[in-house]
């Protein structure tokens, strides 16, 4: 059974080399802040990914909150490390703590807000133009299906076709 550590021990951990530190966020969230040191495995493609090559130290393994690295404990076990831990709290604790978080320089904005921003401002748009002609209301329609679909499917088109606008492209 995993042991579930406090944002202190586990910086005093890290600090003398006698534990890793593993991130299961995924790599926008990683982007935006980040433990220093720490290793990106995201829950998502953790299954598939190899060993750790530090499997005679204990992993501190830790998300956001703490809720999805509780959910994920019998994944994380299986990962073959001396000992499991858990960051009481995850990154949040962590920054409460007053301990040092690595912050990402300034880009846009992730893509799927940029489609909630895009859609909703499109829906407005068209049922405000429907006021003077009424067939616009169809287009605050069809965007609407557009998420719905999106939703339904995990494909979807406007965050495709927000990604390749200059804004998006990595300098």
């Amino acid at each position: 059974m995993a042991r579930v550590i406090s944002p202190r021990e586990a910086a005093q951990l890290r600090d003398q080399g006698a534990a890793v530190l593993i991130d299961v966020r995924e790599p926008e969230e990683f982007n935006e802040a980040r433990i220093a040191g720490a290793r990106l495995q995201p829950l998502s493609v953790l299954a598939h990914l190899p060993s750790d090559e530090d499997q005679d130290k204990p992993a501190i393994y830790f998300c956001r909150s703490g809720r999805r690295t509780n959910d994920a404990m019998a994944q994380l076990e299986k990962r073959g490390h001396s000992e499991t831990l858990i960051l009481d709290g995850g990154l949040i604790a962590w920054r409460q703590q007053g301990l040092p978080v690595t912050a990402a320089a300034k880009g846009p904005l992730p893509i799927m807000r940029q489609v909630q921003i895009a859609a909703g401002s499109l829906i407005i748009i068209f049922l405000l133009l429907g006021q003077a002609w009424p067939i616009l209301r169809l287009f605050a329609g069809l965007v609407g299906c557009g998420l719905l679909f999106a939703g339904l499917s995990g494909w979807c088109g406007m965050a495709l076709l927000l990604a390749r606008m200059p804004w998006n492209k990595k300098r």
